[in-house]
């Protein structure tokens, strides 16, 4: 009779053992023909499988349970390991075939498998960095290159919160400005930045409003404070850093009540010495950037310093 032979075998022990005992059984057997790495025995193994379980009397179902669940506990440590250099290539791909074959595994489920495995590893990128004392503008570019890299999506995929989104989109902003990647004439990061971290314009405009704010208001306050303590350098190197962020904003007053109008004259003037060219003259960059810091410290309606 043609077709394929079917193996038969005249008694089991089911009802000798418990049923647990025997899945357990098979499974350690399973989880035993995995761990070899000798290929010889591994292939035995592996073709003894249908005879084990007519031994152990367990239904097919029962099986295939088995084989999901130590396929999956594979398919997820093996997963882990790989993209922890990048996207699944071909090999990688073709050794969690080899798995899934060999169990005979339901391809939708393997591939479920992936992609949440590779979910998983940016959401636990994403909760490390608020687990810590602080979100670091290093950290959040990372997770949005892996996350870039593996083709997820933080909010359609892992389902990162807006307050989160938001808030990583506000240390990246600080973090470009400080580096002068981001400036008036060059706002492409930032476009990018929204893109990738679901950011609308408006609370984009909304958030690089306060953190402008928030930098300008603090670096006067840094800048007087360096200015009583008799440091002119150090003042004039945070009225410098305040000048990236105020030029965002085309030079909003700074919101700081504890410098008085004196002070905010007296940095001014520091200022302007810093940019002395050669025989006291302002160029046209440094007289544009006199009178944004002018407009920062509420002294528009005043004339340049002599």
């Amino acid at each position: 009779m043609d077709g394929e032979t079917k193996e038969v075998i005249g008694c089991n022990l089911l009802g000798a053992f418990e049923k647990s005992t025997l899945k357990e059984l098979y499974r350690q057997y399973l989880v035993e023909a995995f761990a070899t790495s000798d290929a010889a025995t591994d292939d035995k193994l592996f073709a003894n499988l249908a005879r084990l379980g007519l031994i152990t009397g367990l239904e097919a179902k029962e099986i295939n349970e088995i084989h999901n669940q130590i396929g999956g506990f594979i398919y997820r440590q093996y997963i882990s390991k790989a993209i922890q250099k990048g996207p699944l290539g071909p090999q990688e791909r073709q050794f969690l075939d080899t798995i899934k074959d060999s169990l005979g595994m339901d391809p939708e489920k393997c591939a479920e498998l992936i992609t949440d495995c590779q979910n998983q590893k940016v959401s636990d990128m994403v909760d490390r960095m608020f687990d810590s004392p602080q979100v670091l503008a290093e950290e959040v570019r990372k997770m949005r290159d892996v996350a870039d890299l593996l083709d997820i999506d933080l909010k359609a995929d892992i389902k990162v919160s807006d307050f989160r989104l938001q808030r990583m989109f506000q240390v990246e902003i600080k973090d470009l400005v400080d580096s002068g990647e981001i400036s008036p004439d060059n706002l492409a990061a930032v476009e990018e930045l929204c893109e990738s971290l679901h950011v609308s314009q408006a609370d984009a405009e909304r958030m690089i409003e306060e953190t402008v704010q928030k930098r300008t208001s603090g670096g006067l306050l840094q800048a007087a404070c360096a200015l009583r303590q008799g440091s002119g350098d150090e003042a004039t190197k945070e009225l410098e850093e305040l000048l990236k962020y105020a030029a965002l904003l085309g030079g909003a007053e700074a919101e700081q009540k504890q410098v008085s109008m004196g002070e905010r004259n007296e940095l001014l003037m520091l200022y302007q010495a810093s940019l002395q060219a050669d025989e006291n003259a302002i160029d046209s960059a440094a007289s544009e950037k006199l009178d944004l810091l002018r407009s920062v410290m509420g002294l528009a309606d005043s004339a340049t310093p002599a």
